[in-house]
């Protein structure tokens, strides 16, 4: 019963009305966060359309060798799942440039 009197004071001191002004601070890491998202799709984009057939046709040998198959054709479904892959790859690679560019950016304001 104790604990329920002690929210409710809290919350009685607390003015809401305040609370939501200067939403500043969160407008621009909301306006950052979208502007890094389109930054990393737009090189995820420009880099798997620059990836090459041989670039597919390697990723499909990487993948046979990990599951240790014998093809000797390579299907329309081997190339799709080698482009899934691909594009997977770079997604992880630029996002993880992309928080390495934040850190980099960031470190002198702590």
């Amino acid at each position: 019963m104790q604990q329920i009197d002690d929210e409710s004071e809290s919350e009685e001191e607390f003015d809401f009305i305040n609370g939501i002004r200067g939403t500043q601070v969160l407008d621009r890491m909301f306006e950052e966060k979208r502007r890094e998202r389109a930054l990393l799709d737009a090189n995820i984009k420009q880099r798997f359309d620059e990836s090459t057939s041989e670039e597919i046709q390697n990723e499909i040998h990487r993948y046979w060798l990990s599951r240790k198959l014998t093809k000797q054709r390579i299907t329309e479904r081997d190339v799709k799942l080698a482009k899934n892959r691909l594009k997977k790859k770079i997604r992880e690679e630029e996002t993880n440039k992309m928080h390495m560019e934040f850190l980099e950016r960031h470190r002198d304001q702590n």
